[in-house]
């Protein structure tokens, strides 16, 4: 009887520390789940983790060593709202929702326990120092007046100049065939001529509508003038409408990117273009970021596999690899937004059309190089 108490009391005295040892190793294993997951913590969007392959981001500092570099109440803090600590802080507030603009859900991205297991992984991070990636600029870079083109890696520059390999070849195969329909009330060139005519039309769009009384983009007069036919395209990422976008691009390539507005309505362009500038500078959604973060403060950085680019739309429409299909200038946009996880605007959008006003206003001088291919 007394061997069997102390084989219990044995018992119990090592399934209690290896209780309590797993139930760490599972607290830490749910923090890195949380970091890693894109609609939680996303970490490894902006920072370099331990532990995980493949191209590091180095758009926020190394998490390498934070533990031993920062205190736990710091690292609760910082994540769950970074404002406290540094009110600019381009740190998104996990744990608070208050006063972040254009949410679909006002509920904060994570709980209270859910911070508390990722600060517990970020505690054990203890053993490599904050430095920047080597060969990777660590300040901020200026704008540059580089298009999307020079953000290529050298397979995807190489795929894009070799018709055979680039996907874009079959676009531009359907637009001309669209362009020159053997079906007068289809085809293009019954109103607008030979295709070599039209060199100039991508690079002045968007433009003020005086019939719809807004502005329009080239995919919105290609759907507009496509209802006088008897083929109307119902949206802008019809295959249609991208294949005929894709070919005007590619007519204007190296055309300079020069839009003014006409003189009888200067003053509703203007409006547009100050509310895009503002749409710009906006912080929006659970990240709390700008267009201006990444595309003006943070050029050259790394997100995971992508280099952050000025954001300048001279290669729209673009085949984009992870999409495996074209899509216009709305739906990258569109992207953006979801990228912060804020409240998405309708295809189309007077908002979207204002922050492409802007963009195009802001890599005037640069020459249009579209279709291109983004990864």
């Amino acid at each position: 009887m007394q061997t069997m108490q102390w084989i219990v009391f044995s018992l119990l005295l090592t399934l209690g520390p290896l209780s309590a040892v797993a139930q760490t190793n599972r607290s830490l294993d749910e923090g890195m789940e949380i970091m890693t997951q894109k609609q939680l913590g996303n970490c490894a969007a902006c920072h370099e983790l331990p532990g995980i392959q493949g191209t590091a981001s180095n758009l926020g500092p190394s998490l390498k060593g934070v533990g031993a570099k920062l205190t736990r109440e710091t690292l609760t803090q910082w994540v769950k709202d970074g404002r406290v600590l540094r009110p600019n802080t381009l740190m998104p507030p996990f744990g608070n929702s208050g006063g972040l603009q254009k949410l679909t859900d006002k509920r904060a991205l994570l709980t209270d326990l859910q911070i508390q297991k990722v600060v517990e992984t970020l505690m054990t991070w203890r053993s490599d120092p904050l430095q920047p990636l080597s060969g990777v600029a660590s300040e901020r870079q200026p704008i540059q007046t580089q298009s999307g083109n020079a953000f290529l890696s050298p397979a995807m520059l190489a795929m894009q100049n070799d018709p055979m390999a680039n996907p874009i070849s079959l676009w531009l195969d359907k637009g001309q065939a669209l362009w020159a329909s053997a079906d007068p009330k289809a085809s293009c060139a019954q109103c607008h001529g030979p295709l070599e005519k039209n060199k100039t039309l991508a690079n002045q769009f968007p433009k003020w509508s005086s019939n719809l009384k807004k502005l329009i983009n080239l995919e919105d007069q290609i759907v507009q003038c496509s209802e006088k036919t008897s083929k109307p395209y119902k949206n802008l990422e019809d295959p249609d409408v991208l294949a005929l976008s894709a070919l005007l691009h590619q007519q204007s390539n190296n055309q300079t990117i020069l839009l003014r507005p006409h003189a009888t309505h200067k003053e509703e362009w203007q409006k547009e273009l100050n509310a895009g500038a503002e749409l710009f500078m906006q912080r929006m959604g659970r990240m709390n970021l700008a267009c201006t973060h990444c595309h003006d403060q943070n050029i050259g950085k790394k997100m995971q596999a992508d280099i952050i680019s000025p954001g300048h739309p001279t290669g729209f429409p673009i085949f984009k690899m992870n999409w495996q299909s074209m899509g216009s200038i709305d739906r990258r946009i569109r992207a953006c937004y979801s990228g912060v996880q804020a409240d998405i605007p309708p295809a189309g959008s007077r908002e979207l059309r204002q922050l492409e006003l802007f963009l195009k206003m802001r890599a005037e001088g640069l020459s249009i190089e579209g279709p291109s291919l983004r990864r």
